[in-house]
């Protein structure tokens, strides 16, 4: 694990991940220039082959099929544009697709071999195009000694490289990129008169929320999320939320019984509440209807926009509590889908040329993430960003005890059989344990397929 630093004029921000080490400094390029594209090409290797050995002799076009819009898009096509005029083989072209139902029309389009080469996308997708056998495992080329990243294991967090593997064997079908995630907001003005300071813990967090109710008679804390809260709540007690191996559910334990009734219990008192039509915290919260909440750290600019200067606001890392510290992964990259290998060879140097430190710390900045790569959050100009970004600062910390739910199918049915019962125990529809065997059962009929 590397150390990496926050150069902030708040010292307590200080960030460690995983205990020191050397800094990155160099580019992910050091053994294999994107502008040297002569060693690719030809037909498909043997098991055991190294794809470095084949050579673009032709000219690739590589297109990209996204939905992203605005600054997102803007930089998303200089990035492109850069990538093409540092080399004269490959050519990447983006194309924007509609957002609604954009992963079905991909999945049919890739099936059908008319979609594109290249995709951003998240983990819990991936297992339906690794399933099918149509995704290109980039840990050969990654691990070549001629063209690999030889540092890139390294100069990522421990739990993004476990999520990456997941599907086994070191295969690398997602080439990540940047994280976002859950942050604390909390009004800072009504905590600084009420002599309270940002929870480290959910007891403190309960504990100052029963305090601001009683001052104000509003619920003090929701969740955009209530789902990933939940989450959060049992996975720091060593609870998981599935058995992967087995295919089957893993909350419904004494634990996860007991946090839901925490939860269940803390909204029925009137201090804690559920997002409601609302959808999301952050107008609630700038119109002071609550006083606290977790959501995105992508969403600072929302809050923002709801607070509009009435109250300081301030943000911290999400509490934790119990023998496991967890951080829910919110990490997305790209994968590539399976054509011709001058394609493949093609997608991982647009890759490395992204992965580069400076590439992808504009990339970030854009999206208001973390870069997946500390080379990244070391360059002169994401520390600026992060110092004047507190959701940034609230979010980086937390890198250091990442972790993720496997990706396997059913687990996204899971998470909507959860939010039912979460509900309804909130809502005093039924017992926690009764919600908790209704969401089991369900999810294990989905879980198994």
């Amino acid at each position: 694990m590397k150390a990496y630093r926050i150069l902030s004029v708040i010292p307590a921000l200080a960030i460690l991940l995983g205990g020191c080490g050397s800094q990155m400094t160099g580019s992910h390029n050091e053994t294999g220039s994107t502008t040297s594209l002569q060693n690719a090409g030809g037909s498909h290797a043997a098991s055991g082959d190294v794809p470095a050995t084949r050579e673009i002799v032709e000219d690739v076009e590589l297109v990209i099929w996204h939905t992203l819009t605005d600054h997102h898009q803007a930089t998303m096509e200089k990035i492109i544009a850069d990538f093409n005029a540092s080399q004269d083989r490959i050519t990447v072209i983006a194309q924007a697709q509609p957002y609604q139902d954009f992963d079905s029309k991909l999945m049919q389009a890739v099936r059908n071999g008319v979609g594109p080469d290249l995709v951003r996308t998240f983990p819990s997708n991936v297992v339906n195009y690794a399933a099918e056998d149509l995704i290109v495992d980039f840990a050969p080329y990654i691990n070549d000694p001629g063209i690999g990243m030889p540092d890139f294991k390294g100069n990522i967090p421990e739990g993004i490289y476990e999520e990456i593997t997941q599907w086994g064997d070191d295969q690398i079908y997602l080439l990540p990129t940047q994280i976002t995630g859950e942050i604390f907001f909390y009004n800072k003005t009504l905590y600084d008169k009420l002599g309270l300071k940002a929870p480290k813990t959910w007891t403190e967090l309960e504990e100052n929320s029963r305090i601001i109710f009683e001052a104000t008679g509003k619920p003090a804390f929701g969740a955009d999320s209530a789902v990933d809260h939940y989450i959060d709540l049992i996975m720091q007690s060593g609870s998981p939320l599935i058995d992967a191996g087995a295919k089957k559910s893993a909350f419904n334990q004494e634990i996860g019984v007991e946090k839901l009734a925490w939860f269940a219990r803390n909204v029925q008192d009137g201090i804690f509440r559920l997002v409601g039509e609302d959808q999301y915290f952050s107008n609630p919260f700038g119109s002071q209807a609550v006083a606290s909440y977790i959501g995105s750290s992508a969403g600072v600019q929302y809050v923002e926009g709801a607070v509009a200067g009435q109250f300081e606001f301030a943000t911290a890392p999400i509490p934790q509590e119990g023998p496991v510290k967890f951080f829910p992964s919110w990490m997305n990259g790209f994968v590539a889908f399976k054509s011709d290998p001058a394609k493949e060879r093609a997608a991982y140097e647009f890759y490395k040329f992204h992965a580069k430190p400076e590439v992808m710390a504009e990339w970030t900045i854009a999206f208001g993430a973390v870069p997946v790569f500390y080379d990244a959050i070391e360059t002169a100009e994401y520390q600026e960003y992060m110092n004047s970004n507190i959701a940034i600062q609230a979010l980086a910390p937390q890198l250091e005890y990442v972790g993720f739910i496997p990706s396997i199918p059913g687990v996204s049915s899971v998470r909507n059989h959860l939010q039912a019962a979460i509900e309804a125990a909130a809502l005093g529809t039924k017992t926690p344990a009764q919600a908790l065997d209704e969401a089991e059962a369900a999810s294990n009929r989905d879980l198994k397929g």
